[in-house]
């Protein structure tokens, strides 16, 4: 009994902690773009491409020649690239531009509305109709978007339209990274994949933006905040929270990492000055109840 009560304990600071990295690096993101006018095309193809060389010599080190058995099967080959292209890649640029075009907690806030795109899809699939608590949750959804967008002022938009569309699309690209794997995840391990696409996808962003043209952080600080990015929000992020998730499951572990908007917002607020209203925490609020919903059995 008590050694299940400390690996529960274990599993809350853990996935708290999978939550706060996340927070940090978002704001690190924020700081680069503001402060060093570093452009999110050439972040992300840094972040894609570090964030994938280290899991991929992770995953190397513990298969070996194992991890290239997906390249064998052409239809799981195709599943990969289409998972690291329109998945990973996708996510990642629309969540950095998101934060480019207004903040690191609104673009996190924007991500959590990726559940409604998921329960959307199913219900097309399976062509069932929602039930009584995903449309409560829907509805969360779209009122805490509103506020946040208009401050309760339809007429007066204080997030930019451009911002709001790319954050949604990176909710969209969630649903795309969640669903598009599952086989492959289960045939080659989920290290394996997240691995290898991120690689697939870090050398097609470099080759799309021309990357070696763009200008990078060349001083300590900047180098520093793109190591908060790559190591906080992808290395110890993921691994943590896939800990946490292996101990609490995955409904007590998503209830949980739902606080990654306020750490963002927390970072940003102290590290950065952004500051915040009441209607922005109540369209926090309105979001993250959405996921609280639907995590209830």
């Amino acid at each position: 009994m008590e050694d299940q009560k400390s690996s529960y304990g274990l599993g809350i600071i853990v996935t708290l902690l999978s939550a706060l990295f996340w927070g940090f690096s978002s704001a690190c993101g924020q700081y680069l773009f503001e402060q060093k006018n570093i452009s999110p095309e050439w972040l992300v193809t840094t972040r894609l491409i570090l964030s994938g060389i280290l899991l991929l010599s992770y995953s190397i080190y513990k298969q070996k020649a194992q991890i290239l058995l997906i390249f064998t099967n052409k239809k799981d080959t195709l599943i990969l690239i289409f998972y690291a292209i329109f998945g990973l890649y996708a996510c990642q640029y629309t969540y950095y531009l998101t934060i480019d075009l207004s903040n690191a907690a609104i673009a996190t806030i924007l991500q959590y509305t990726s559940p409604i795109f998921i329960i959307i899809f199913v219900g097309i699939v399976d062509k069932t109709l929602p039930s009584l608590k995903e449309i409560l949750a829907l509805i969360c959804v779209v009122i805490g978007v509103f506020i946040l967008a208009t401050h309760g002022d339809p007429s007066n938009l204080v997030i930019p339209p451009k911002a709001i569309i790319t954050g949604l699309l990176s909710a969209l690209c969630i649903l795309v990274y969640s669903i598009t794997p599952i086989k492959i995840n289960r045939r080659y391990g989920i290290l394996t994949c997240l691995a290898l696409g991120l690689s697939m996808s870090g050398v097609m962003s470099s080759v799309m933006c021309r990357a070696w043209s763009l200008e990078g952080v060349s001083d300590l600080p900047g180098v520093g905040a793109l190591l908060g990015v790559v190591l906080c929000g992808t290395v110890l992020s993921f691994s943590l929270y896939m800990k946490g998730l292996s101990i609490l499951g995955p409904t007590k572990a998503s209830l949980i990492a739902s606080i990654e908007p306020v750490t963002s917002a927390f970072f940003i607020w102290i590290w950065l000055g952004v500051t915040f209203v009441a209607f922005d925490f109540l369209g926090f609020f309105l979001i993250i109840a959405s996921t609280i919903i639907l995590a209830k059995k």
